[in-house]
């Protein structure tokens, strides 16, 4: 609710890191072994009707490499609703390239920013009779290491 009724995309700028995720094309095992995820979300410069999210993380193929995903987002009307787009190719998730991403949750900080976004994101289909194609959530903090709190934790 406090997402659909008081979210402000000018809170949400920033560097995130990815701290905990459900994402196939992210797989955590070989050879990917995704590790070390950032997520920089800034304004498109000259078109507010997008945002630019500058995706890294490193895969583990030969010793370690990063990979950049140039992430580009439409602004619905509906607060923190998104239709995002990148032009990579997951072996994993083939043609995965139009996703829609739902900010479920914000924590606000101290001031007034954003410092951590659970992040809900999913594709249907092609073929209406198979259902959802894609789904993730992703929780991005803007600190890289956490309180056990930070999580709900005791």
């Amino acid at each position: 609710m406090e997402v659909r009724s008081k979210f402000d995309l000018s809170k949400f700028w920033g560097v995130y890191y990815e701290i905990a995720y459900h994402d196939s094309t992210q797989p955590r095992r070989w050879p990917i072994k995704a590790s070390c995820q950032r997520s920089v979300k800034s304004p498109h410069p000259g078109d507010e009707k997008n945002y630019k999210d500058l995706f890294s993380l490193n895969v583990g193929l030969g010793g370690g490499v990063n990979a950049v995903c140039d992430l580009e987002f439409n602004i619905t009307n509906q607060p923190g609703v998104f239709l995002g787009h990148w032009s990579g190719h997951s072996f994993f998730n083939p043609n995965l390239t139009d996703i829609a991403n739902t900010v479920v949750d914000v924590g606000v900080a101290v001031n007034g920013t954003y410092n951590w976004t659970l992040e809900f994101q999913c594709k249907n289909d092609d073929n209406p009779e198979r259902g959802i194609r894609f789904a993730a959530v992703n929780f991005y903090h803007r600190n890289p290491l956490i309180d056990e709190k930070d999580l709900g934790g005791p």
